[in-house]
Formats: C-alpha cells, structure tokens, sequence
C-alpha cells in the first residue's frame, strides 16, 4: 500500500491503537508500582517484629516484673509468714506457761 492509496483510519482503528497504548501504559504502571509494594514488603518484614516475637519478649518482661516485685515486697510470703507464725507462737507459749 502506498501513501497515495493509503484511506484515512477509521474510528476504530484509532481506538484499537489507543486502547492498546493505553492499555501498554498501564500494564507497565501496575507493573512499577508492584515492585514498589514487594520492595516496601521485604523491608517491612526485616524491620519489624513478628506477632511471635512480641508474645516471647512479654512474656520475659512478664516474668521480670514478677522477679522484681517478690523482691521489693515487703510482705512476707505465706511460707514466711507461717515459718514465723511458729517461732512467735513458740515463744508466746513459754512466757505464757
């Protein structure tokens, strides 16, 4: 076909030829913008803690605030009050008799 036979495109054609333009555009969009989210997910994944690895340092810190508080109570605990619930009752009893 030369230029001078060539018909002038129709409507039709012209949308055939944007559509798939447009539809190249976007197709290389979604693509660039898919590498974004993948690259944002990999650092995600290394900068923050998993749902597992937060329960394990609750629990070491659970356990470490129950160590501190046994030993900044000043309550005795039942095993001390009753060993020394003993002793007084021991010594009541002889001044008494």
């Amino acid at each position: 076909m030369t230029v001078k036979n060539a018909s002038p495109a129709t409507k039709e054609d012209v949308e055939k030829i944007v559509t798939k333009v447009s539809i190249g555009f976007s197709e290389a969009i979604l693509e660039g913008v898919q590498k974004m989210f993948d690259e944002q997910n990999k650092v995600n994944t290394q900068t923050f803690a998993t749902k597992e690895d937060l329960k394990r340092e609750i629990s070491w810190l659970k356990d470490d605030i129950k160590g501190l508080t046994a030993d900044l109570s000043d309550t005795a605990s039942k095993k001390e009050f009753n060993s020394l619930k003993s002793k007084v009752d021991k010594h009541v009893s002889r001044v008494v008799s």
